[in-house]
């Protein structure tokens, strides 16, 4: 008996050994790979888990519309490498970021006209300081109070629903700016979870499109966290576990919504919607973009999904602030984004070109916009 637990036991240890030595030398693979074509990323052997924790918990707080919204009153120094190195967050008492780093108001010099401005991380400033991100750099051009009602991870539609609320809470407004991330935020509305937070999708149900609120979503305890210690498990197991289970798993969960409507079904519901919306003088979309424009595949996802909201744009008669022309620079990227590379948001640079595309639409139409 002795005997047989024994050669168990060995087994075990030499399983072990082997799937250890697998492990770093697919670490050490993947980094000199890396390092051969330019891009060294020498993460696999300074980070101990491979997944990305949540960086919204504590900054945000639940709410029954919207699912999940920034936290009133909050107000702290983020310190998160590689991606949130030391950047002040604060947010006012409505659960709007603020425009200044210190406690004093946003300007001194108010016009007296209000701005709401809503989308998602581009619009809230990730990575930046409150006084970088491009609704701060506009309400210090135009001296408009601008209300930052950017929220991390928002899609498109979820964003609409924000600017709802807020107009029907501190409204009305001279102008709503509705900030769309193209790509990224009408896919965004087809999830019914998204970082672990129950959020609204949009749902096509006996031919009609329609919003569906929020459900609870319970991550803990969470199984596959453990998963992100090895390269081997995360790249090999992590897929097979992710496509019978319908998810995605990046250390957060993301899970599609029960008949999810169809991108071009989101756009039209959302541009009707935002038609439709009262409580501003004026209404404009904002485009944004993130560095994925630089890849083959997704400058080309990217501009039919741009050609399908300027569509729907001119069925409602809704006006459009493009700022692809003034990102589109490739000798600029590293100098727009943070790491482009790892799909980084805009860099104070990239907040501030954003702003003067802004600012111009601004000056052009200041008699009867702003």
């Amino acid at each position: 008996m002795k005997s047989w637990i024994k050669i168990l036991l060995i087994n075990i240890g030499v399983v072990i050994l082997i799937f250890v030595l697998a492990e770093i030398g697919l670490r050490t693979y993947s980094t000199v790979k890396s390092c051969l074509i330019g891009q060294c990323d020498g993460s696999l052997f300074t980070r101990f888990n491979m997944f990305h924790e949540n960086r919204m918990l504590g900054l945000t707080t639940h709410d029954p519309v919207l699912g999940y919204k920034p936290n009133p009153g909050f107000s702290g120094i983020i310190h998160h490498p590689p991606y949130w190195d030391n950047v002040k967050v604060s947010i006012d008492r409505h659960g709007f970021r603020r425009n200044v780093d210190g406690n004093n108001v946003n300007v001194s010099n108010h016009s007296g006209k209000k701005v709401l401005t809503v989308g998602d991380s581009f619009t809230f400033g990730d990575q930046v300081h409150n006084s970088q991100t491009w609704p701060a750099c506009v309400e210090q051009k135009t001296g408009d109070e601008v209300w930052n009602g950017g929220v991390g991870g928002f899609g498109a539609a979820q964003a609409l629903l924000r600017a709802e609320q807020a107009v029907a809470n501190h409204g009305p407004f001279d102008t709503l700016i509705w900030s769309i991330t193209v790509g990224p935020d009408f896919r965004r509305d087809r999830l019914m979870v998204r970082s672990n937070f129950s959020k609204p999708y949009i749902a096509r149900v006996e031919e009609k499109t329609i919003m569906v609120p929020p459900a609870g979503f319970d991550p803990t305890p969470d199984f596959l966290w453990p998963l992100g210690y090895s390269v081997i498990l995360q790249r090999y197991l992590l897929p097979i576990l992710q496509k019978r289970g319908n998810f995605e798993y990046d250390g957060r969960y993301e899970v599609p919504g029960e008949n999810a409507a169809e991108i071009e079904e989101i756009i039209d519901f959302s541009f009707q919607r935002f038609a439709n919306l009262t409580g501003t003088n004026a209404k404009v979309v904002l485009l944004q973009y993130g560095p994925g424009i630089f890849l083959e595949e997704g400058f080309e996802r990217r501009n039919h999904e741009r050609g399908l909201i300027k569509k729907y744009a001119e069925q409602y008669d809704i006006e459009i602030i493009d700022s692809f022309d003034q990102i589109y620079v490739p000798e600029k990227r590293d100098e727009i984004w943070f790491e482009y590379r790892d799909y980084g948001h805009h860099t104070p640079y990239g907040n501030s070109v954003v702003c003067d595309v802004v600012f111009h639409w601004h000056t052009k139409n200041q008699n009867d916009a702003f």
